[in-house]
């Protein structure tokens, strides 16, 4: 289940722009309907592997992430969607502290909630559990952009140019 939710979000992230462009909005419902269909499936197979004793990270960090991308393609804010994408971001976390990953399926989770502070907090850790993981700097960078902070945006690119010198920014 979690590798089908792997896939279905990876062809989700390349069409993105395309996704959230103008006009778009009858696709944005059906594939928020979808990922949400996805999420409780995801829900549903964690909950089964948690009584077997056997929980997979991926599960765990699947289920977060398609849940993050259900809110995001509905436009709503969805208590329950926001409290079961944040539990399993954090069971992911548990299940593996050194994995940055984790952190950021937190991060969105938490900018959903617009809880931007804990957000920031997640990245710096990713960053420094991987200081040469470009995602980690990328996701840092524009939380920063979000909320209009132009010196902390210059400042965690040049961080990251010392770590990742072609790093290309947003």
């Amino acid at each position: 289940m979690a590798r089908l939710a792997l896939y279905a979000e990876t062809e989700f992230g390349k069409k993105r722009t395309e996704i959230f462009s103008s006009g778009n909005e009858n696709i944005r419902k059906i594939f928020s309907n979808d990922f949400q269909i996805l999420g409780d499936a995801l829900n549903k197979s964690a909950e089964i592997q948690k009584e077997q004793g056997m929980v997979m990270y991926m599960t765990l960090n699947m289920t977060a992430r398609i849940y993050n991308s259900a809110l995001l393609l509905s436009g709503q804010k969805n208590e329950t969607q926001l409290a079961r994408a944040e539990y399993y971001a954090r069971e992911a976390i548990k299940e593996s502290p050194t994995n940055p990953q984790g952190y950021w399926i937190l991060a969105q989770t938490l900018i959903l909630q617009t809880r931007v502070g804990e957000a920031d907090a997640m990245l710096e850790k990713a960053i420094s559990i991987d200081p040469y993981n470009k995602q980690s700097h990328r996701i840092s960078i524009q939380i920063a952009n979000s909320v209009g902070d132009k010196k902390a945006v210059a400042l965690r690119t040049e961080r990251a140019k010392e770590y990742i010198p072609n790093f290309s920014g947003l």
